[in-house]
Protein backbone atom coordinates (compact mmCIF):
# COMPACT_ATOMS: atom_id res chain seq x y z
CA UNK A 1 0.00 0.00 0.00
CA UNK A 2 1.14 3.52 -1.37
CA UNK A 3 0.78 7.19 -1.48
CA UNK A 4 -0.19 5.97 -5.17
CA UNK A 5 -2.93 3.67 -4.63
CA UNK A 6 -4.23 6.38 -2.52
CA UNK A 7 -3.94 8.53 -5.08
CA UNK A 8 -5.39 5.93 -7.98
CA UNK A 9 -8.43 5.31 -5.28
CA UNK A 10 -9.17 9.30 -4.87
CA UNK A 11 -9.03 10.05 -8.46
CA UNK A 12 -11.26 7.10 -9.26
CA UNK A 13 -14.32 9.57 -7.62
CA UNK A 14 -13.62 12.21 -9.91
CA UNK A 15 -15.28 15.48 -9.05
CA UNK A 16 -16.01 13.52 -5.52
CA UNK A 17 -11.90 12.84 -5.35
CA UNK A 18 -11.86 15.59 -1.93
CA UNK A 19 -14.68 13.93 -0.64
CA UNK A 20 -12.76 10.48 -1.31
CA UNK A 21 -10.12 12.09 0.22
CA UNK A 22 -11.53 13.20 3.75
CA UNK A 23 -13.22 10.49 3.96
CA UNK A 24 -10.31 7.70 3.97
CA UNK A 25 -8.22 9.85 6.42
CA UNK A 26 -10.86 9.43 8.78
CA UNK A 27 -11.23 5.53 8.48
CA UNK A 28 -7.25 6.00 8.45
CA UNK A 29 -7.40 7.70 11.94
CA UNK A 30 -10.14 5.50 13.30
CA UNK A 31 -8.16 2.46 12.28
CA UNK A 32 -4.97 4.04 13.57
CA UNK A 33 -2.80 1.60 11.57
CA UNK A 34 -1.96 2.80 8.38
CA UNK A 35 0.75 6.04 8.49
CA UNK A 36 -1.13 9.44 7.35
CA UNK A 37 1.85 10.37 5.21
CA UNK A 38 0.45 7.97 2.45
CA UNK A 39 -2.52 9.98 2.31
CA UNK A 40 -0.99 13.03 2.65
CA UNK A 41 1.08 11.93 -0.23
CA UNK A 42 -1.71 11.11 -2.35
CA UNK A 43 -3.24 14.49 -1.83
CA UNK A 44 -0.38 16.17 -3.23
CA UNK A 45 -0.28 14.14 -5.89
CA UNK A 46 -3.91 14.59 -6.94
CA UNK A 47 -4.53 18.35 -5.55
CA UNK A 48 -0.57 19.61 -5.82
CA UNK A 49 0.93 20.46 -2.28
CA UNK A 50 -0.61 23.51 -1.29
CA UNK A 51 -3.91 22.26 -2.03
CA UNK A 52 -3.02 18.67 -1.28
CA UNK A 53 -1.90 20.22 2.60
CA UNK A 54 -5.16 21.77 3.40
CA UNK A 55 -6.80 18.82 2.32
CA UNK A 56 -4.73 16.54 4.38
CA UNK A 57 -5.46 18.88 7.58
CA UNK A 58 -8.82 19.44 6.94
CA UNK A 59 -9.34 15.28 7.35
CA UNK A 60 -6.90 14.41 9.81
CA UNK A 61 -8.61 17.18 12.03
CA UNK A 62 -12.16 15.39 11.42
CA UNK A 63 -10.65 11.90 11.72
CA UNK A 64 -9.13 12.29 15.26
CA UNK A 65 -12.30 14.22 16.25
CA UNK A 66 -14.10 10.49 15.23
CA UNK A 67 -11.75 9.41 16.51
CA UNK A 68 -11.93 11.00 19.69
CA UNK A 69 -15.64 10.61 20.26
CA UNK A 70 -15.46 6.80 19.32
CA UNK A 71 -13.00 6.46 22.25
CA UNK A 72 -15.04 8.43 25.01
CA UNK A 73 -18.10 6.55 23.71
CA UNK A 74 -17.48 2.75 24.49
CA UNK A 75 -13.53 2.57 24.76
CA UNK A 76 -12.35 4.71 27.58
CA UNK A 77 -12.04 2.84 30.35
CA UNK A 78 -10.75 -0.49 28.56
CA UNK A 79 -8.15 1.43 27.13
CA UNK A 80 -7.02 4.06 29.89
CA UNK A 81 -3.80 2.25 30.26
CA UNK A 82 -2.54 2.38 26.92
CA UNK A 83 -2.62 5.76 26.86
CA UNK A 84 0.16 5.63 29.64
CA UNK A 85 2.79 4.22 27.14
CA UNK A 86 5.03 7.42 26.74
CA UNK A 87 4.99 9.74 29.39
CA UNK A 88 3.93 12.89 27.38
CA UNK A 89 0.84 10.90 27.34
CA UNK A 90 0.97 10.04 30.72
CA UNK A 91 1.07 13.87 31.65
CA UNK A 92 -2.22 14.19 29.25
CA UNK A 93 -3.94 11.79 31.01
CA UNK A 94 -3.12 13.10 34.76
CA UNK A 95 -3.28 17.03 33.72
CA UNK A 96 -6.33 19.35 34.52
CA UNK A 97 -7.77 22.32 33.12
CA UNK A 98 -5.78 23.94 30.12
CA UNK A 99 -2.78 22.35 31.57
CA UNK A 100 -4.46 19.27 28.83
CA UNK A 101 -4.51 21.44 26.16
CA UNK A 102 -0.91 22.82 25.73
CA UNK A 103 0.49 19.25 26.18
CA UNK A 104 -1.87 17.89 23.95
CA UNK A 105 -0.80 20.16 21.24
CA UNK A 106 2.52 19.57 22.36
CA UNK A 107 1.94 16.01 21.70
CA UNK A 108 0.29 16.43 18.22
CA UNK A 109 3.74 18.68 16.97
CA UNK A 110 5.97 15.38 18.06
CA UNK A 111 6.17 13.35 14.69
CA UNK A 112 7.34 10.06 16.37
CA UNK A 113 4.08 9.61 18.92
CA UNK A 114 1.38 7.66 16.71
CA UNK A 115 -1.30 10.17 16.61
CA UNK A 116 -3.71 7.02 17.50
CA UNK A 117 -2.12 7.61 21.20
CA UNK A 118 -2.43 11.16 21.29
CA UNK A 119 -6.06 10.65 20.20
CA UNK A 120 -6.65 8.04 22.66
CA UNK A 121 -4.82 10.03 25.45
CA UNK A 122 -7.18 12.88 25.22
CA UNK A 123 -9.94 11.02 25.09
CA UNK A 124 -9.47 9.13 28.06
CA UNK A 125 -8.34 13.08 30.24
CA UNK A 126 -10.67 15.49 30.83
CA UNK A 127 -10.60 17.82 27.94
CA UNK A 128 -13.06 19.26 26.03
CA UNK A 129 -13.74 18.34 22.61
CA UNK A 130 -13.39 22.28 21.59
CA UNK A 131 -9.98 22.30 23.21
CA UNK A 132 -9.50 19.18 21.81
CA UNK A 133 -10.41 20.40 18.49
CA UNK A 134 -8.06 23.66 18.85
CA UNK A 135 -5.24 21.91 19.83
CA UNK A 136 -5.30 19.02 17.47
CA UNK A 137 -6.14 21.17 14.59
CA UNK A 138 -3.01 23.94 15.57
CA UNK A 139 -0.56 20.58 16.77
CA UNK A 140 -1.44 19.09 13.46
CA UNK A 141 -0.08 22.20 11.23
CA UNK A 142 3.89 21.46 11.15
CA UNK A 143 3.94 17.95 11.00
CA UNK A 144 1.49 17.93 8.10
CA UNK A 145 3.32 20.60 6.19
CA UNK A 146 6.63 18.71 6.70
CA UNK A 147 4.81 15.32 5.30
CA UNK A 148 3.49 17.37 2.35
CA UNK A 149 7.01 18.64 1.81
CA UNK A 150 8.18 15.25 1.98
CA UNK A 151 5.56 13.73 0.01
CA UNK A 152 6.56 16.54 -3.27
CA UNK A 153 9.45 16.09 -2.78
CA UNK A 154 9.84 12.25 -3.17
CA UNK A 155 7.50 12.81 -6.02
CA UNK A 156 9.84 15.27 -7.54
CA UNK A 157 13.13 13.47 -6.23
CA UNK A 158 15.03 14.20 -9.18
CA UNK A 159 14.94 17.93 -9.01
CA UNK A 160 14.19 17.97 -5.16
CA UNK A 161 16.64 15.25 -3.59
CA UNK A 162 18.95 17.62 -1.86
CA UNK A 163 16.32 19.55 -0.22
CA UNK A 164 14.75 16.06 0.36
CA UNK A 165 17.97 14.89 2.19
CA UNK A 166 18.06 17.78 4.32
CA UNK A 167 15.16 17.83 5.56
CA UNK A 168 15.31 13.99 6.66
CA UNK A 169 18.44 14.70 8.36
CA UNK A 170 17.19 17.74 10.14
CA UNK A 171 14.25 15.72 11.26
CA UNK A 172 16.22 12.60 12.82
CA UNK A 173 18.75 14.94 14.40
CA UNK A 174 15.41 16.29 16.14
CA UNK A 175 14.09 13.26 17.08
CA UNK A 176 17.25 11.81 18.06
CA UNK A 177 18.18 15.32 20.58
CA UNK A 178 14.86 15.00 21.95
CA UNK A 179 14.76 11.06 22.68
CA UNK A 180 18.38 12.06 24.35
CA UNK A 181 16.56 14.54 26.49
CA UNK A 182 13.55 12.39 27.24
CA UNK A 183 10.91 14.38 26.05
CA UNK A 184 7.85 12.73 26.82
CA UNK A 185 8.90 9.78 24.27
CA UNK A 186 10.32 6.94 26.42
CA UNK A 187 8.57 4.74 28.46
CA UNK A 188 7.58 5.64 31.88
CA UNK A 189 9.86 4.32 34.31
CA UNK A 190 8.36 5.95 37.36
CA UNK A 191 7.36 2.81 38.69
CA UNK A 192 11.28 1.58 38.43
CA UNK A 193 12.40 4.61 39.53
CA UNK A 194 10.42 5.50 42.64
CA UNK A 195 7.63 3.50 43.51
CA UNK A 196 7.59 0.17 44.12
Amino acid sequence: MSSQFFADSINYWGAYGIIASLFISILIAVAGIIPSIFVTGANVIVFGPVNGFIISWVGEVIGALVSFYLYRLGFKKRLERLGRKHIMLDRIVSAKGFKITVLLFQARLLPFIPSGFVTLAGAVSNIYMLHFLIATALGKLPSLALEALVSFDIININTNWIRLTITIFALVSIILLLRKRNFGVMPNCEAKSGKK
